[in-house]
């Protein structure tokens, strides 16, 4: 059993202040200003900063943001925390695992960005040798993506010339002469082994080993169908997009593939994002493209609940109309009037004397000039009939309809959500074609066909 040492208070808090010593006497910390005015001072050599009195043996603490960006910096060595951003662009840093940095990283540019950006090269490379050993893309084991892949490669073979200046297209033959001329190499390098062991004379055959791998790196500087590496992480909209790893000067660039559907498809994904924002189009096609039903129903909604609401502002007293209740009153009146008007005309068969029919003449008049009076003092009651406010509804809508698009901004109307954007699609797709639409690098496009299948190919960065 292990004796338990027990410590007094004194002795613990001796040896704590004496760990807190130690620590302290392992940092030195430094502002960002004091470092790079050092790193000048040493002409920004961080192994001989460290070399100086003060830095030596002990690890910096930078008390701020540091920002070496642009310096002629290989290295930070010496430092080891950050209280802050760290920004290394553009500088020839190439390891800054020994630090702890506080705040974000910026690398861009930096030997740490080219290592890691190499690192990613050589998968991507790795994993095209492994479809080019396994034949993975060939015309007899060619999958979809393989398809997509060759035509690339044909639309490359098709603008060599004009676009790609002379692009080298590894053939069959090529790649024939290639496993012969590294089974050939082999041979070489065993019997150059061999001549050395015996003493032999080799400047011969070190002249063929030469001659031999110039030309293996020749076919190997080619471009073939394993040079495109599937960007499996994203495409270009609904297409396929595939980037270029290669020794000559299509490495980086990057092409998208598709079939027709596909293509279209992309074309509406992108003007759907362009149509978010109508100020770039001209004001007339905006014009054109406006859900005009859509505008009408939004303003019909307002305008039929303020007609009805204030009617006031709508209308003058000689508008308003004879509610349904005095129209049926009126009706009455003069059906009633009709029929003492029938009356006074039969009166000449009914009364032959003079003064009686005179009388009775005058008395029927009489009523009916009532009858009429009650009909000219009606007037109406101040509210708006259904029919007063769907006729007003429609006049304002013929207005707004006649100046649409000064009405949506007068109302502060997002123009964008009322863009019949189906309509604004085809009508861009048939005037510009899908080159415009999708293609900001150079605006071309191609159809290729492989094995019966039809391509669209273009190039995009």
């Amino acid at each position: 059993m292990s004796k338990i040492i027990k410590l007094s208070e004194s002795t613990l808090n001796k040896l704590v202040r004496r760990v807190i010593k130690e620590e302290e006497n392992e940092w030195v910390k430094v502002s960002p200003e004091q470092y790079l005015e050092i790193m000048k001072y040493a002409s920004y050599n961080a192994k001989g900063v460290t070399m100086l009195p003060q830095y030596r043996g002990k690890k910096i603490w930078i008390t701020g943001k540091l920002n070496v960006k642009n310096l002629p910096i290989k290295s930070l060595e010496g430092v080891g925390y950050v209280e802050g951003d760290l920004d290394i662009s553009n500088t020839g840093i190439s390891d800054i695992s020994f630090i702890d940095v506080k705040g974000r990283v910026s690398d861009y540019d930096s030997g740490v960005d080219r290592i890691r950006r190499q690192k990613i090269r050589q998968e991507k490379l790795a994993g095209a040798q492994s479809r080019r050993e396994d034949n993975e893309w060939s015309p007899e084991n060619s999958d979809d993506e393989g398809n997509r892949a060759r035509a690339i490669i044909e639309f490359i073979e098709n603008n060599n010339n004009s676009r790609f200046g002379g692009i080298k297209i590894r053939t069959e033959d090529d790649s024939n002469r290639l496993v012969e001329l590294e089974r050939y190499l082999e041979s070489l390098l065993e019997k150059q082994k061999q001549y050395d062991e015996e003493g032999k004379d080799s400047e011969g055959i070190y002249a063929d080993i030469e001659t031999t791998e110039d030309e293996i790196n020749e076919i190997n500087d080619m471009m073939d169908v394993y040079n495109l590496i599937p960007q499996e992480r994203y495409g270009f909209y609904s297409m396929s997009q595939f980037e270029v790893v290669s020794n000559n000067d299509l490495d980086g660039a990057e092409f998208a593939v598709g079939t027709e559907y596909e293509v279209e498809k992309s074309c509406r994904e992108r003007l759907d994002e362009d149509l978010d924002n109508p100020e770039h189009f001209s004001e007339s096609f905006i014009e054109n493209h406006i859900d005009e039903d859509e505008v009408l129903d939004y303003f019909r909604d307002h305008y039929e609940y303020d007609v009805a609401e204030n009617p006031d502002v709508y209308f003058n007293e000689g508008d308003f109309e004879l509610s349904q209740e005095q129209e049926e009153k009126k009706s009455k009146l003069e059906q009633e009037i009709a029929e003492y008007e029938e009356r006074q005309e039969n009166l000449d068969s009914e009364i032959e004397e003079p003064e009686e029919y005179s009388r009775m003449y005058d008395q029927i008049q009489e009523h009916i000039d009532s009858l009429q009076e009650q009909i000219d003092d009606m007037e109406p009651d101040g509210e708006p009939s259904q029919d007063m406010i769907d006729d007003k509804v429609e006049e304002l809508l013929r207005d707004v309809k006649r100046n649409i698009v000064d009405y949506m901004k007068d109302w502060g109307m997002d123009i964008a959500k009322y863009i019949n954007k189906e309509s604004a699609v085809e009508d861009i797709i048939n005037s510009d074609g899908y080159g415009q639409i999708l293609n900001g690098y150079d605006g071309n496009y191609d159809e290729v066909d492989v094995d019966g299948d039809n391509y669209i190919v273009m190039r995009v960065g």
